[in-house]
């Protein structure tokens, strides 16, 4: 039985790092710009400030899953402290939560990829898109937990390499003039600020991922906490276009691109 339960275990430090880094870098990320475009460069401030809260999580759920570390993530620390009917409660909202957002998730994937197929977007090759993308990482992660966090290993290293290279790259591109106006939202700073934090909010969802696959991980009392930690932080170190990295990104974005530009 140990031997079954070690075998079960597919997952090290760089795979379930990678599980982080993977879900917060997601589409969520590649949308930003956009999304935050009716904002102006106010939503720097946002960003610093959404990564902030967003490390806070990750060292809560580490310290937590050091302490608890149990299959389910969020579930499992509600079932311990609070009981059943939370602990379900909890797990119920949180699967909500996920199918709920792959609402958001094919609608960014179809926006990209009809910049190289169905360009015309015909109704009927966008729904065959859409259920691409929503299919292939489904089979992917019902071959096995060995299969998914191979293939997430190696498209979250696909993923990081561009967005490494804008928030370096880009600082030689920089214009002061693109940080004017500053807001062009209509609302007042505090009220732009809050609108685009809820919006990057958003991008930062997987911080909890590891906690949530702990039975798959070797030495989870270990690796856990060090993956949410290493992974959240590699997030917001390089963000994606004017996103998740926090400032830095979204700094050279802003930088590169006029807020009048459509």
């Amino acid at each position: 039985m140990v031997a079954a339960a070690t075998q079960e275990r597919t997952m090290g430090l760089p795979q379930a790092t990678a599980l982080i880094l993977g879900t917060i870098i997601g589409v969520g990320i590649f949308n930003l710009p956009y999304s935050l475009a009716s904002i102006g460069p106010i939503s720097i401030v946002s960003m610093a400030l959404t990564t902030v809260g967003a490390l806070a999580l990750a060292m809560m759920f580490a310290a937590l899953s050091r302490r608890l570390p149990a299959d389910g993530g969020p579930y499992a620390y509600a079932r311990a402290a609070f009981g059943n009917g939370v602990g379900f409660t909890n797990a119920w909202s949180y699967w909500i939560t996920a199918w709920a957002g792959n609402a958001a998730i094919v609608t960014g994937w179809v926006f990209y990829v009809e910049h190289f197929v169905n360009k015309g977007s015909v109704t009927g090759w966008s729904i065959v898109i859409a259920l691409v993308g929503l299919w292939i990482p489904a089979l992917i992660n019902l071959v096995g937990t060995k299969s998914m966090a191979a293939v997430q290993l190696w498209t979250t290293i696909i993923k990081f390499i561009p967005l490494a290279i804008m928030s370096t790259a880009g600082l030689f591109f920089i214009s002061t003039g693109n940080f004017t106006p500053w807001n062009v939202s209509g609302r007042s700073s505090i009220g732009a600020i809050g609108s685009a934090m809820a919006i990057c909010l958003f991008s930062y969802l997987g911080v909890e991922t590891a906690a949530v696959a702990a039975d798959k991980v070797r030495d989870p009392d270990r690796n856990v906490p060090k993956a949410t930690v290493f992974g959240t932080l590699a997030s917001s170190a390089v963000p994606s276009q004017c996103g998740r990295s926090g400032s830095r990104n979204c700094f050279c974005i802003v930088g590169m691109l006029s807020s009048a530009a459509p």
